[in-house]
């Protein structure tokens, strides 16, 4: 609402059970109406406040019932892309192999372990794609 962004449409859509997202709004004690009326343009806004429910097990683990945020997950996005040979298993000796898999391992296990030196559980990533062998 901030940004003074919202499409009126989205009111008109229902959840899996049919129930729209303005009978939801009221459900909840809110006004839908007003949700357009209370868009704010920014220019005049200093920060704002945001209440959160932890999606991790940091607080639980420490016994901390609140905490203050002091920063948010940043994305960055690369394509990395392993190229190998396929190869007969059996007769090529391991050190004449250009597997694919191996070295995507090799980078995933580096990765890792780099992420766990900068910073502990402040840096966190994940992959989302497997290695190929080019089969030419």
């Amino acid at each position: 609402m901030y940004a003074g962004v919202f499409d009126t449409e989205l009111l008109s859509y229902k959840d899996p059970n049919g129930v729209t997202m303005v009978d939801a709004v009221r459900a909840f004690g809110g006004d839908p109406d007003a949700l357009v009326e209370a868009a704010r343009d920014g220019t005049n806004l200093l920060g704002y406040f945001e209440v959160h429910v932890e999606q991790g097990p940091i607080l639980e683990r420490l016994a901390l019932p609140i905490a203050v945020v002091t920063g948010t997950m940043g994305e960055s996005r690369v394509k990395i892309e392993f190229l190998g040979e396929s190869d007969h298993a059996g007769i090529v000796p391991m050190t004449e192999r250009k597997d694919a898999l191996f070295a995507a391992a090799e980078f995933v296990l580096a990765a890792e372990e780099m992420a766990q030196k900068v910073s502990g559980w402040s840096r966190r990533w994940t992959k989302s794609r497997s290695a190929r062998t080019r089969t030419t």
